[in-house]
């Protein structure tokens, strides 16, 4: 009776297919008793708010998780400083007031610092097989969770009117909350043209300008095609919940 005995798989839902949930699933599938199931909003991967430079940190969490998913990164990002040896740090400057333009804070220094936009880095995983194309499911919105009180099993309905049954559901949809203190607002540009407006240290390095109205983020993406602009904007500098960004605020804090 023993020798026929097999386990039965535990059911895994990750809600969010975003770099934290598909790195999440590459974990836990390496485990043959779960069946993980990641469930991703959007349709599609597509070009969607910017762009990010994991330190030394992630990369090793990377690693640890999956050499495989270090392996994606490093062939969908682009190399900041043109060679590996070269030393750089996230830098923090003021753009207003007496002391603008003072670095006053910057991320610990790294050799070989990387930017990579969410989606390629997504798009990385799916095309070297590290997520199995049949395991992630685009274009389910949840619209509600409900628990057995007696089983514990939990039963995810989508806004489609599908729904699908777990032992365990993660939660991994990203710091959106329309509750949050802080609203991003985001633009592309090639980066031949941010070459004319912009001084070549911010296509060159990554620096966050801190300004009155909330922060402004700039890195290099594509592989140094594209030039990645986002806006971190306080709600209690907002004239009212939801208004468009007054780029006339913003543009006198940015270098160019």
């Amino acid at each position: 009776m023993g020798e026929n005995f097999e386990a039965s798989r535990i059911r895994v839902g990750i809600l969010g297919g975003g770099i934290g949930g598909c790195c999440l699933a590459v974990g836990l599938l390496q485990n043959p008793l779960l069946d993980v199931q990641p469930y991703e909003r959007y349709s599609d991967i597509r070009v969607r708010g910017s762009g990010l430079a994991p330190h030394g940190n992630a990369i090793r969490a990377m690693d640890l998780i999956s050499p495989k998913i270090k392996q994606a990164y490093f062939k969908k990002s682009h190399l900041m400083a043109g060679d590996e040896g070269t030393e750089m740090a996230t830098q923090f400057k003021l753009s207003s007031g007496e002391y603008a333009g003072v670095n006053f804070a910057e991320l610990r220094r790294a050799k070989g610092r990387r930017t990579v936009h969410r989606a390629h880095f997504i798009q990385g995983l799916l095309e070297e097989g590290v997520v199995p194309h049949q395991r992630i499911h685009f274009g389910n919105r949840v619209a509600r969770m409900d628990e057995d009180p007696i089983t514990r099993k939990i039963t995810v309905a989508f806004e489609d009117g599908t729904q699908d049954g777990f032992d365990i559901v993660f939660g991994a949809e990203g710091a959106i909350t329309t509750n949050g203190r802080w609203r991003q607002f985001h633009t592309t540009v090639p980066m031949s043209e941010a070459k004319m407006v912009v001084p070549i240290e911010s296509v060159k390095t990554v620096i966050t300008y801190c300004t009155p109205y909330g922060f402004i983020n700039a890195i290099p993406l594509d592989l140094g095609q594209t030039y990645s602009v986002g806006c971190y904007q306080r709600d209690t500098k907002c004239p009212q919940h939801g208004a468009p960004l007054d780029p006339q605020l913003w543009k006198v804090y940015f270098p160019g």
